[in-house]
C-alpha cells in the first residue's frame, strides 16, 4: 500500500498498528483484523463502486501484470450483511448519544 505521499508504507510500522487497533478494541482469533485481510476488504470495496482495476493495483502496490483477483472478492451477500450490521451498529450509537444528549438535559430547564 501506498501513503499519501506515494511511497511505500512500511511493513513494520503497519504491523505495529493493525496490532495496536486488535489490543485495544479487544479483538482475538477470528476477531483480529490483518493488513492482508485489509487489502482484501479495501479492493474489494473500491471493484464493488465500480473502481477502476488499474488504479487498485496502483494502491496495492502491483504491477500491471499481477492479478489482483485474488483480492477483490464479490461476494454480494456478504457485503449485505455487513452494510446491515454496520447501518444497525451506526444506529445504536446514534440512540446511545442521544440517551447521553437527553440525560445531560436533565435539570437545566
Amino acid at each position: 500500500m501506498f501513503g499519501l505521499s506515494g511511497l511505500p508504507l512500511a511493513d513494520k510500522a503497519l504491523n505495529r498498528l493493525t496490532n495496536r487497533i486488535n489490543r485495544e478494541l479487544g479483538w482475538t482469533d477470528n476477531e483480529r483484523i490483518t493488513l492482508h485481510g485489509s487489502r482484501a476488504t479495501i479492493s474489494t470495496i473500491l471493484s464493488e463502486r465500480g473502481g477502476d482495476i488499474s488504479a487498485i493495483k496502483f494502491l496495492l502496490g502491483h504491477s500491471e501484470r499481477d492479478n489482483i483477483q485474488y483480492y477483490i472478492r464479490r461476494y454480494q451477500r456478504h457485503i449485505n450483511q455487513l452494510k446491515k450490521s454496520l447501518t444497525q451498529i451506526e444506529d445504536e450509537l446514534i440512540l446511545k448519544n442521544i440517551d447521553i444528549e437527553d440525560k445531560s438535559q436533565i435539570g437545566k430547564d
